[in-house]
């Protein structure tokens, strides 16, 4: 199991990380950087911001976005769940608002902007065959990159 975490709310808002999987101290885990080990368990961590804004535009066939953007969350969750994303937004637009329609459009933020076909990256099979559903839906699908503004820099 790859490295995930649980993050519980603690009195003193310093996050208490439980440890799924094999985690490594220094290691980045979804936006948090493991500082310290309490028996192998919890993990104090510090909230690192995240660096980029990824965005997956879907382009469904008329009257398939419902359909697609219930798939895609799918298959977003299989990736949360097995530790390769953090949290994500997915969202659409059928033809009830203005706007563009027949789109889905699946959020995230990351710290840094890897290959899915990198070497190692064992990506869930369950997370290939949700994503074999919707495919037959689409139209076109394309994916955008956004650098953030980090609050810190700005002096907030």
């Amino acid at each position: 199991m790859p490295c995930r975490v649980e993050i519980p709310v603690t009195r003193d808002d310093q996050p208490q990380i439980h440890v799924l999987g094999q985690c490594a101290i220094g290691q980045t885990v979804v936006g948090y950087s493991l500082l310290h080990s309490q028996n192998g368990l919890d993990i104090i961590a510090r909230k690192e911001p995240s660096v980029y804004r990824i965005r997956r535009v879907y382009r469904t066939k008329p009257g398939e976005a419902g359909n697609v953007a219930k798939l895609v969350y799918s298959q977003a969750k299989i990736y949360r769940d097995s530790g390769h994303r953090g949290e994500f937004t997915v969202s659409y637009n059928g033809y009830t608002l203005p706007g563009e329609q027949n789109i889905v459009i699946l959020e995230w933020q990351d710290d840094k902007i890897m290959s899915p076909g990198r070497p190692g990256n064992d990506i869930p099979s369950e997370a290939l065959e949700a994503g074999a559903k919707y495919r037959p839906l689409l139209e076109s699908q394309h994916i955008e990159f956004y650098e953030m503004v980090d609050p810190a820099s700005m002096g907030d």
